[in-house]
């Protein structure tokens, strides 16, 4: 019976790598990088059902705010000259934001992207994937402890090696339900920025670029938990405690509680990411 070294050493390296590289890769994708047919697809969306709309919202709510300047004017001719020429400035700007209002979330992806690929000198300065990991350090030990000490090896780091599988997948599908979430904002774009003009919906407007900032702002604080979670694991799980000829056992019961540890941190990771990302937009 072939013995069950890689599978233990592969279990124990996965708890301590905890994130697969390429989600990193996904994040400091913007929408048209992820997926190029959705994209399209959700700009296909604005421009022709939603714009339309927009353009009539837009006449709506430009028309309220001439009648509520005018309603100020009281008589004073330079004075509802001024008025009315800052509504009309005012108008005119909400419409021009308006009708490149694909072009502003692109800039706020831009941003996003250019703030990710800054950081990647801190990530790339992280040790290469399998360096240093659990399992790698401890492979001696394990082939020395036979194909029973390796069953039982197994047998203790099965929970914590799903609940770290488990944390891996949630933090996929959060990746693209983040894109997924970009692109039906994206579909809506002029249609918020046109009650910008109005003064009691201008908050509409503040409020989807808001949210549509914080939804790109996310990748930054998922990458910055995803560093700050290999350097604290890399801590936690060093091999200072063990020495050739201890037992394998005890010391992998002794450091149970460290493993299930970072299996529970990398499924709060997401939580705390989305937190931190709405804590930076006021939400």
């Amino acid at each position: 019976m072939a013995d069950l070294v890689e599978p233990c050493v592969n279990m124990l390296n996965a708890i301590g790598g905890g994130i697969d590289g390429t989600i990193l890769d996904k994040l400091a994708m913007g929408p048209a990088e992820f997926n190029a047919a959705m994209h399209s697809m959700a700009a296909a969306v604005h421009d022709t059902a939603v714009k339309p709309v927009a353009a009539a919202v837009a006449s709506i709510v430009f028309t309220l705010e001439l009648a509520r300047a005018g309603l100020r004017v009281d008589g004073d001719r330079e004075l509802g000259v001024r008025i009315i020429g800052a509504v009309l400035l005012k108008c005119a700007l909400v419409l021009l934001f308006a009708g490149n209002a694909g072009l502003i979330l692109s800039g706020i992806d831009g941003v996003t992207s250019s703030v990710i690929d800054a950081m990647a000198g801190t990530l790339t300065g992280m040790p290469a994937e399998g360096a240093g990991l659990l399992g790698d350090q401890l492979r001696p030990a394990i082939e020395d402890a036979g194909l029973i000490g390796q069953s039982g090896l197994m047998v203790l780091v099965l929970i914590p090696f799903i609940v770290s599988q488990i944390a891996g997948v949630i933090l996929i599908a959060v990746v693209y339900m983040r894109f997924m979430q970009l692109y039906m904002l994206s579909c809506f774009a002029s249609l918020p920025i046109v009650f910008m003009a109005g003064e009691h919906t201008r908050q509409m407007g503040v409020g989807y670029l808001r949210r549509y900032a914080q939804t790109s702002f996310q990748a930054i604080t998922l990458t910055v938990g995803v560093v700050l979670y290999r350097t604290f694991i890399g801590e936690a799980l060093r091999l200072d405690g063990y020495t050739d000829g201890d037992g394998l056992w005890q010391y992998i019961i002794a450091n149970f509680g460290t493993l299930m540890l970072g299996a529970v941190m990398l499924c709060c990771l997401v939580m705390v990411a989305s937190a931190t990302s709405r804590a930076v937009f006021g939400e």
